[in-house]
């Protein structure tokens, strides 16, 4: 059995024998070995204590405190692994091994036993400690349990079982604080479950199989609030990375490795990592990529992190674009090929980073912070297959470029190098921004504005609006998009993108292509320029420019 929890402190010191870590509470404690004489080691002459199956009522308080002492002044012992040969941190010494903790000081083993994960998950049943019980959290386990098995009496409906544990009310409150708890922000939480051929959650010393909180969480419909929600309104909300890890596990147990760029943005950029590498790295047991010849077998934790978010981007788009082997993958035909790269474009943006990168390049560490245009936010749980289809469902209603990519190539030659060559209609540009919402979009040039019927997006809208500035151009439309936005920016449409972008003129010499950085994707009040009509209109007038 793996457990998997936040990192939380973990040492024998104990001030008070009665303090533990909560993770240990079915009565397990916490050793660590640090020694390397495996080949001489006779487990039946080690008479240092350990706790094996649990040990209710004052028996158990008592052997955990002698275990506590005993361990705690025990000699370091080491072992080396008949595997790899490489150096373990084992916690909690069972029947089986509980925990394997890594060197994170040391970045050849960590490097080492990332590439090793999936081999371990694989065969591992995984216990996902959420924290301690709550008021709530016990009967929400027990409300998952018999919502799972059907429990109910003859003369019971199961609705009638279940309202008796928690009203629709108690529910939803019970799921909301249970999304808010910090496991769910995690980027190793992801192929930790992902990988698992069996995963089971623990709060306090509650136990649920996974498949059961997520059939809880698919079928209990949170309220939502009023202005700006963040379990509701920004991408990699709670209910969207249980949908995705639970999608990818689906395609794990069918031998399936993971294809879809847009899923892996989605959860990164609302993950915690102490390694920015690690947005990258968390995933490596189960994309695509990490087969192919000229991709590291085993992640490299020297090299910079610039350079690694450059290269994946890179890999990304040439695989998806060009490498027929990794289409055929997981059947991605042309529609979701072209919502893939243009995810990227979307998360990318020179108002969206922290590192020095291309525009065009996603910053996997810049976190979501307002609701997207390019795509929804629901959380889409369905009935999971292997397929990496969950992207598909979070399409936006907007065509604005069309369905047909032209041009989109990575340029790898001076002075244009890891810049982005794409086809795209510079139809406008910024004459006034501003912080207050302006009024509608007159009819104006042949632009139609979007009917409130017709757009779940409106300028006055308190959800989209937030984090965003108002423009207006120099044709009359108007619009929002990142603060951060100038006047005389340009508005541009991406060939086979949903929504519009803002760009920045770029002096870049010696390039044949109009040069530009990207800034953010924005929303243009034009039911013209939203649903394609200009696009179908003004093709002629698109050409190909440069991303840098």
């Amino acid at each position: 059995m793996v457990s998997v929890s936040p990192r939380l402190r973990d040492s024998l010191g104990y001030e008070d024998p009665e303090e533990t870590d909560p993770r240990l509470s079915f009565g397990f404690r916490s050793l660590s070995i640090n020694s390397a004489e495996y080949e001489n080691y006779e487990p039946h002459g080690d008479r240092r204590a350990f706790a094996g199956s649990p040990d209710p009522g004052a028996r158990r308080i008592k052997r955990q405190r002698q275990s506590d002492q005993t361990l705690h002044h025990a000699i370091p012992f080491e072992y080396k692994t008949v595997a790899d040969g490489d150096l373990f941190r084992i916690a909690c010494i069972l029947p089986g091994v509980d925990q394997l903790c890594i060197n994170q000081s040391d970045l050849d083993e960590r490097a080492h036993q990332v590439s090793i994960m999936k081999h371990i998950f694989n065969k591992a049943r995984v216990t996902v400690w959420l924290g301690d019980e709550d008021d709530r959290s016990k009967k929400l386990c027990e409300y998952a349990r018999k919502m799972g098995r059907g429990e109910h009496a003859p003369r019971d409906s199961p609705k009638t079982v279940l309202s008796r544990i928690l009203s629709q009310r108690q529910l939803q409150d019970a799921v909301r604080q249970l999304l808010q708890r910090p496991w769910f922000s995690r980027v190793w939480v992801v192929p930790e479950v992902a990988l698992a051929r069996f995963a089971e959650v623990a709060i306090g010393s509650e136990l649920v199989s996974w498949d059961n909180l997520v059939r809880l969480i698919k079928d209990t419909q949170l309220s939502r609030k009023s202005g700006f929600d963040k379990q509701t309104a920004l991408l990699g909300n709670p209910r969207q990375r249980i949908a995705i890890i639970s999608q990818m596990n689906a395609s794990q147990r069918e031998g399936l490795l993971h294809t879809d760029i847009t899923q892996l943005l989605i959860l990164a950029k609302s993950s915690n990592a102490t390694d920015c590498r690690d947005k990258i790295y968390a995933y490596f047991a189960m994309t695509l990529l990490r087969l192919r010849p000229d991709y590291r077998e085993r992640p490299d934790y020297k090299r910079s992190v610039e350079r690694l978010y450059i290269e994946i981007a890179e890999h990304y788009v040439n695989s998806i674009r060009y490498d027929d082997y990794y289409s055929r993958w997981h059947a991605l035909n042309e529609q979701r090929r072209t919502q893939q790269l243009m995810s990227m474009l979307y998360s990318a943006g020179r108002l969206h980073q922290h590192f020095d990168l291309p525009s065009w390049v996603p910053d996997w560490t810049f976190g979501w912070y307002q609701a997207p245009f390019w795509c929804t936010t629901d959380s889409n749980l369905a009935t999971f297959s292997g397929r990496d289809e969950w992207s598909t469902g979070i399409r936006s209603l907007y065509r604005a470029g069309g369905e047909t990519i032209e041009t989109l190539e990575v340029l790898d030659e001076a002075p244009s190098q890891h810049c982005l060559r794409i086809s795209a209609l510079v139809f406008d540009t910024v004459a006034e921004v501003s912080e207050t919402t302006p009024a509608s979009t007159p009819s104006k040039d042949g632009h139609s504005p979007v009917s409130p019927a017709e757009s779940a997006v409106t300028l006055d809208t308190a959800t989209y609006s937030y984090g965003r500035d108002f423009f207006k151009t120099t044709k009359g439309l108007r619009g929002m998009a990142t603060r951060g936005i100038q006047t005389g920016d340009f508005l541009a449409i991406l060939l086979g993108g949903d929504v519009p972008v803002v760009l920045r003129s770029a002096n870049v010499v010696d390039v044949e292509d109009v040069a530009y950085t990207l800034l953010c994707e924005c929303f243009v009040q034009s039911d013209d320029v939203m649903q394609g009509e200009l696009i179908r209109t003004d093709l002629w007038l698109a050409e190909d420019i440069i991303l840098c």
